[in-house]
Order: C-alpha cells, then structure tokens, then sequence
C-alpha cells in the first residue's frame, strides 16, 4: 500500500485535478475492483494504448488475469496457508506487535546482545499464542494469499504485514533457543523462516517480494550463529546448504515482480481517469489535506 506521503502527494492532485472524491472510503474496495477490467483503457481510441493493452493481455498481465493465475479454486481454508495465518491477528493488532519488533531487528537483521536479549524473551514470554499462529499456518501444504490485482493500491495487503511479525517471532524463537544451546532444533524454525520467504516471494507484488527478501536476510542472522556453534557438526551444515541453496534455485525470476506492480500502475490510471484519487485516501488524511 502507499505509504502516508504518497498518498498526500495524491490527495493534492486529487485536489488540484478533480477535487475531492465522491467516494467513501468504505466504499473504496468495491469502487476500486469495478476498475479492475480496465473500463477507461479499453473506450480509449487511442491506438497506441489499445496495442500496449492487446499486448499486456497476452502475456497475461492485466489485473484481472493476475488475479485468476493466482487463484487455487476449491482450496478450504483449512488447508491454507494464508487462511490461518489470517488469524495472527488484526491490522492495528500487527502494525502494534510490529513496532516492538522492530526495536530488536536492525537493517532487518536481529542484533545479538545482553539488552536484546532480554528484550527478546520478554516479548517472546507474551507472543508464544501468536508463535503458535503462525507455526499451525505454516503446518499447511497449499497456500493461497488471494491478492486481488483488480483493487490495485486498495487491494488488501496485510499478509504482508502478517508474514514479517510471524517471521520475525520465529527468528527470536529460534534465538533463545540457540542461546540455551540447542543447536539442533534450530533448523527446524529457520525452515519456517525459509517457507513463508518462499511463499511471499510467489506473489508477483514488489512489497510482497522485498518482504521476502528480508525475511531471508533476518533468517541468515541466525544461520550464522548456528555455523558457529559447538554443536553445529557436517550433517547440520548439510541441512543449512540444501535449506537455503534449494530456495535460491527455486526463486522466481524478478521480472515476474514487475509485472503484478505493472498491473497495479494500469488500475491506478483507471482511478486517475475517473476522477477519484482521493478514493486512495482515508479519513484521516483527507482531513490532514483540507
């Protein structure tokens, strides 16, 4: 989603341009999927717009078709990754536990140390529901995030946002139990670490990927530490090879990435064209802008 200053800099074209909205944000979700098939591109007369658009859709980049690729039909949320994952917690819940990580990872990374330490296993004391959230997510085989590319930059992102804190817990989980000097245990949460990067990384989103990415520079923070540990014999070294060399030989090529955020820039021309930016907008800073 865009960040606070970047939808100002869009409130003030809204304001400049069309003026304000005529939609609620309440009624942004559906105001922003009826824009998914591209209603505006597709009345254009413009033969270049309607060449690129042809062309888009051949390769199967539009968001509708993106949204489609990624749909697993008839997959029960029991079954699904994302599903319970979904339960970790609400937004303001994640964004909350989300900044008290945050102190304890630097640059991405979780910095060892007496103070973060401590940190570390008090936050842990009172997070071991939320740990067991996302351990039971990740206990499923088939994952479906639903990203629906027809919403564009109001599409609902907070798997996201879910995937970091439930990383991020299992890496202080995996920590402590390193300090008490179990060794062997650890690959088991790095796995974890290594699944949900793998999955993030499956969505054709920037966001999504670079999330991904960090998970696994977190995870290598405490691969590290293990590398180095009295316990860490040839057969756990082998295990730390085929865990991080077979997810580098399944990561997607990134120009797949560009290709979903391509089709969010597509919906947000759509919202440009209709006059109703400020739908990107919410209460909150609408009025922060008047």
């Amino acid at each position: 989603m865009f960040s606070v200053p970047s939808r100002r800099v869009l409130a003030l074209l809204a304001v400049l341009l069309v003026g304000c909205g005529r939609h609620s944000p309440q009624n942004a979700a559906q105001f922003g999927k009826n824009l998914g098939d591209l209603p505006f591109l597709r009345a254009s007369h413009d033969p270049e717009l309607q060449n690129e658009l042809a062309r888009i859709e051949a390769e199967h980049g539009a968001p509708a078709q993106l949204t489609a690729l990624g749909k697993k039909k008839g997959l029960p949320d029991a079954e699904n990754v994302a599903a319970v994952l979904d339960r970790l917690g609400s937004v303001d819940a994640l964004e909350q536990l989300d900044r008290r990580l945050a102190v304890l990872f630097s640059n991405g990374r979780f910095v060892v140390g007496p103070e973060s330490s401590a940190n570390s296993q008090m936050l842990m004391a009172t997070q071991q529901t939320a740990l067991r959230v996302f351990r039971d997510a990740l206990e499923r085989r088939n994952n479906d995030f639903h990203f629906d590319y027809g919403k564009g930059l109001l599409a609902d992102t907070k798997f996201i946002l879910a995937a970091r804190v439930g990383c991020r817990l299992e890496i202080l989980s995996a920590s402590t139990t390193l300090e008490s000097g179990q060794a062997s245990d650890i690959v088991t949460s790095l796995r974890r670490v290594y699944r949900m990067a793998e999955l993030l990384g499956e969505v054709k989103l920037l966001a999504a990927r670079r999330e991904a990415a960090h998970c696994r520079a977190a995870a290598l923070s405490i691969v590290e530490r293990l590398v180095r540990h009295p316990e860490a014999d040839r057969d756990l070294i082998l295990q730390l090879q085929e865990l991080i060399g077979g997810q580098l030989a399944r990561w997607p090529s990134d120009a797949s990435v560009w290709a979903g955020d391509r089709a969010l820039g597509l919906h947000t021309f759509e919202i440009v064209r209709s006059g109703e930016i400020a739908t990107l907008l919410n209460w909150s800073e609408l009025k922060e802008m008047r």
